[in-house]
């Protein structure tokens, strides 16, 4: 686990934490979003944001259901993004 922070209304927990892959794969970093009444399960929550390799996340919450997610990588890094869980809408600011 990297980094975790709870939205301003209690409800929600954002996660920034690396998923190690196979050697021949490499590491992956994820954002993934859960209540605050489920614990943290490595790989099987909703993941917001993937990104080839390890790479620092700035999280920030605007809001009890907006949440920043601000990184500095190449597009080609970027394997897959989330706008939406449940109610909380993310928005992504990529540095590019």
């Amino acid at each position: 686990m990297q980094q975790e922070l709870p939205s301003p209304d209690g409800r929600f927990i954002a996660a920034v934490y690396y998923e190690l892959g196979p050697a021949y794969a490499g590491d992956r970093t994820c954002v993934s979003v859960r209540k605050v009444s489920e614990p943290f399960d490595n790989g099987n929550g909703p993941v917001l944001l993937y990104l080839d390799g390890r790479h620092n996340v700035a999280l920030a919450w605007r809001g009890p259901a907006s949440l920043a997610l601000s990184y500095d990588v190449s597009q080609s890094e970027v394997l897959g993004k989330r706008a939406l869980w449940n109610d909380v809408a993310v928005t992504f600011h990529d540095g590019q």
